[in-house]
């Protein structure tokens, strides 16, 4: 008779039983780490390109109020920027159309601000509305008879109360075509 010793090893040291299927609580934080790391760069990038959005529509806004003013004071007759109306104070002034059947006085030189809508509702309600100010000058040409108009525009933004400014110029000569 042969007598086989049997031989009991402990379950921690069976190999089939050694390896459980599962992550370590290092390996957790780890990937926990790894996801907030990335999480946290898409959430500041979309940050960024929403605010990014937001300055171009207020500049859009601003930028399209005066090249608005520009255009009508280019369509304003050579005899009224000769000898423009006056107010009360004996400044000269222009007017202006700023939206449908409204129109506003602006004094040559002078800051004046306007509120623009930047988000309308459907029945023309402003939901938004931006304060831009824009300053006109208009000097006699030179060299040609006609005017260079200058429109400077600034407007604030609303939530980093950082000021942008700007200005577009024109030529308005009755001899010279300008297109």
């Amino acid at each position: 008779m042969v007598i086989i010793p049997i031989v009991m090893q402990p379950a921690h040291q069976n190999s089939s039983l050694d390896r459980t299927h599962g992550m370590t609580l290092t390996e957790v934080m780890v990937a926990m780490t790894i996801f907030v790391v990335l999480a946290g760069g898409i959430i500041a990038g979309v940050f960024t390109v929403r605010a990014d959005s937001e300055n171009n529509l207020y500049e859009s806004a601003s930028l399209n109020v005066a090249i608005s003013f520009l255009e009508q004071l280019k369509s304003t007759g050579a005899s009224t920027l000769a000898d423009p109306p006056t107010n009360t104070s004996g400044k000269a002034y222009h007017t202006f159309m700023i939206g449908f059947g409204e129109s506003i006085d602006i004094v040559r030189g002078q800051d004046t601000e306007i509120t623009v809508p930047i988000i309308s509702s459907a029945d023309g309600e402003a939901k938004k509305e931006l304060p831009v100010t824009v300053n006109i000058t208009i000097e006699d040409a030179t060299d040609f008879d006609g005017y260079w108009f200058q429109v400077d525009y600034s407007w604030e933004h609303p939530t980093s109360h950082k000021v942008y400014t700007g200005d577009v110029r024109g030529f308005s000569c009755a001899k010279v075509a300008t297109y």
